[in-house]
């Protein structure tokens, strides 16, 4: 048992982030891909065709899953789990 506890290694920051977002839901994903990408409400809600206040309903709950108090500690939960703007539009659309 001793041998297991010293080989397990601590979760690094990205481990915990990919923890973090695996909490999301699809729709709440690609809400905060869209923050991401530097949208707003109103340009999240057109991509996705939902309204504003609902992409304010499900940023809200991606603040809320995330343990994130303001929009940049979100930016830093997601870059850390490796969503990063150039990632994002690199991404082939399927």
């Amino acid at each position: 048992m001793a041998e297991c506890q010293g080989a397990a290694r601590p979760a690094t920051g990205d481990e915990t982030a990919g923890a973090r977002l695996a909490r999301l839901t699809q729709r709440e994903r690609e809400v905060l891909v869209g923050l991401v990408e530097g949208g707003t409400n109103k340009s999240i809600g057109k991509k996705l065709g939902i309204s504003p206040r609902t992409v304010e309903l499900h940023r809200a709950q991606v603040m809320n899953r995330l343990d994130a108090s303001s929009l940049t500690e979100l930016l830093q939960v997601a870059l850390a789990a490796g969503i990063s703007p150039s990632a994002v539009k690199s991404r082939p659309r399927a």
